[in-house]
């Protein structure tokens, strides 16, 4: 069994370790792997999603691929203002639940999300006024600010976890403070910078938990794109 594949079930058996009797980051043997996976397979459909995702993968869960670009933080108490505003929006989007304008609340929301706290905290140096040159960047991206130097068009914040899972994840009851929202926010908002053709290739996936993206967080990425070879632009040279 191949190192990303036992990676893999590890993760799935976060799940149900309970349930099974298993120790989820140290399983005991390769026979009691894949027979709990079978047990996770028959009784729990996103379990089983996660496994075709993740074991389809043609590298290991924790290989190639720098560190996601990440915003910074502005100090506690500023992101805490933020994110008391952001949760404001939040509130509002679930009081249109069951409502014919519901189907914008997540529109709005991701809105919300760039406007009140992702676009204040990109770190510099931003290229293109919102690109910031420490995120790891494509080499199709890179090579894009070297033909068009003064000002790079078609670049594109690539979300490695979609914006939408996370506008999901603030209007789940499990988000239920300010506080709440600041660790989603501090904890799923992980970039690279694209171009947009690169962008369009890349495929929201259905049935994947945050799990999934906590064990690789470019799992979505590195089956249409070379991964390996991103680069933040003030690394490159």
């Amino acid at each position: 069994m191949a190192d990303y594949e036992l990676q893999a079930f590890s993760v799935l058996f976060q799940k149900l370790a309970a349930r099974l009797g298993l120790d989820s980051e140290h399983p005991s043997s390769e026979v009691r792997m894949r027979a709990a996976l079978s047990a996770l397979i028959e009784e729990d459909a996103e379990a089983a999603e996660l496994a075709r995702t993740l074991l389809a993968l043609r590298g290991p869960v924790e290989g190639d691929g720098p560190p996601p670009g990440r915003p910074i933080s502005l100090g506690d108490n500023e992101d805490l203002l933020d994110a008391e505003a952001l949760y404001a929006v939040v509130e509002a989007c679930r009081s249109l639940a069951g409502r014919d304008r519901a189907r914008g609340a997540g529109r709005l929301l991701r809105e919300a999300i760039w406007t009140l706290w992702e676009q204040p905290r990109l770190p510099p140096t931003l290229l293109d006024g919102r690109c910031p040159t420490s995120y790891p960047w494509s080499p199709s991206a890179r090579g894009t600010v070297a033909t068009q130097a003064k000002r790079p068009q078609g670049l594109v914040i690539g979300h490695l976890y979609p914006l939408e899972r996370l506008a999901g994840d603030l209007m789940d009851e499990c988000n239920g403070s300010a506080l709440d929202t600041v660790a989603l926010l501090q904890g799923r908002i992980i970039s690279a910078i694209l171009t947009r053709q690169e962008d369009r290739l890349v495929r929201s996936p259905t049935g994947m938990p945050w799990e999934a993206f906590e064990a690789d967080p470019w799992c979505r990425y590195r089956v249409v794109l070379p991964v390996g070879e991103f680069a933040p632009i003030d690394r490159d040279g």
